[in-house]
């Protein structure tokens, strides 16, 4: 019995014990949030932060933020059922097949601990490596053992003889069982570090958006490239943009749909972002013939009227638009790059605009008139490339992060038994 993917330099293989023959059930409380506070002198490990908020194995000191708010209550609990270093603490409900999510403790021993509502926490019999437990008990391997067990239909939950039917895997060397935590280890810190790459260059994109473009009721930015003086001068969208809507072909003739001619639509905006390289759905020539939508070259600025009012994407592909979607074709006084962040910045506020109705929509006849304050052409360019930059380092950084948790996604389904 081997995994799929073994570390270099281990063979031999893995044993396999029960559940009960691996662990001691501990006792949980059923405190709710509400009886919970982000300070006090006992920690408490509630489910929902098992299911969201923690990774496979949880530092108490630096990750949970919840403890008991009754200092009574809270001693009289830890006395009773103390968590310690190395215990794995498993979410027994949740409202899909995450249920039986589990964390291994991390704590030094002055940390006071216990376990909240829904959890189901367990002491290991014997000695494991740090922080294998965490990772095998996440792994493809085991979690398939509780899916037969799961109860419930829109709450699913677990119960403590669920995981007494379940089995422990592990390598008979210790040794292998370090490296494959040491590996996880390296991989959450990998994803942890990138993750805070990207928040804190979307907070330098944020602060270059509130430096660079003027703030409400100014007519000049409080930052500005060297050599760049004076007053923005306002437009409309209308003056420095020729705008049009296009159609939706029925979608009850299936000759419509399809064909070679990708179709935008909001939901594309919305999943894709800055930049459209595909749509969901496509229309054939004689849908376009038969309707009223229009195709926009590659590198047109699209700007949403209904649903997600305001969203903004340029596309890299020939696109047909629907009734829903402005194709923007731009005059030589204004550059893409600067309308596309200027528009972004203002999105949030967009919505009091719209037109009230089933649902709040914007109009053709509406965004021709919003009023926008633009410097010359080559001062848009260089603010234009600028925030560019920074949303590539961010998409860049973005991608990176989304490989690395297809990595370790891959690894936990391969690396155990």
């Amino acid at each position: 019995m081997e995994p799929k993917i073994r570390l270099k330099g281990f063979q031999g293989g893995w044993k396999e014990s029960a559940f009960s023959e691996s662990f001691d059930s501990l006792k949980n409380n059923s405190l709710s949030r509400a009886e919970l506070d982000d300070s006090g002198t006992v920690y408490n490990i509630h489910y929902g932060d098992v299911l969201i908020a923690y990774n496979e194995c949880v530092k108490i000191d630096k990750e949970v933020k919840t403890f008991v708010k009754n200092a009574e209550v809270a001693r009289k609990l830890y006395h009773s059922c103390a968590i310690k270093n190395g215990d794995v603490i498993f979410a027994d409900a949740a409202e899909d097949n995450t249920v039986g999510k589990c964390t291994e403790v991390i704590a030094h021993e002055a940390d006071a601990i216990v376990s909240g509502l829904h959890t189901i926490p367990c002491r290991p019999k014997k000695e494991f490596a740090s922080r294998y437990l965490g990772y095998y008990l996440n792994s493809k391997a085991y979690h398939d053992q509780l899916l037969p067990h799961i109860q419930g239909t829109k709450i699913s939950s677990i119960s403590k003889r669920a995981l007494a039917q379940t089995h422990i895997s592990y390598p008979s060397d210790k040794n292998e069982q370090q490296a494959i935590a040491s590996y996880f280890q390296h991989l959450d810190s990998l994803i942890q570090s990138t993750t805070k790459k990207i928040e804190s260059l979307k907070q330098v994109k944020a602060a270059s958006l509130q430096t660079m473009l003027p703030r409400e009721g100014e007519t000049t930015p409080r930052v500005r490239f060297k050599g760049f003086e004076g007053e923005w001068k306002s437009v409309t969208l209308g003056e420095i943009a020729e705008m049009q809507s296009g159609g939706t072909p029925s979608s009850h003739n299936s000759e419509y749909y399809n064909g070679n001619i990708p179709f935008l639509s909001i939901t594309d905006m919305t999943n894709a972002g800055k930049y459209i390289n595909s749509t969901i759905k496509s229309i054939t020539e004689y849908g376009l013939a038969n309707s009223s939508t229009r195709i926009y070259p590659a590198g047109t600025l699209m700007y949403a009227m209904y649903a997600s009012l305001g969203k903004c994407s340029i596309t890299n592909i020939d696109v047909a638009i629907s009734q829903a979607i402005l194709g923007f074709s731009l005059s030589n006084e204004i550059d893409r790059e600067f309308l596309y962040q200027y528009l972004c910045n203002i999105e949030s506020g967009i919505k009091c605009f719209g037109q009230t109705g089933t649902q709040t929509n914007l109009s053709k006849s509406i965004v021709e008139k919003f009023n926008i304050l633009i410097p010359t052409l080559s001062e848009q360019k260089l603010v234009g490339n600028l925030l560019s930059s920074l949303d590539s380092q961010i998409s860049l950084q973005t991608q990176c992060l989304e490989k690395l948790k297809q990595i370790k996604s891959a690894c936990l389904d391969n690396m155990f038994v």
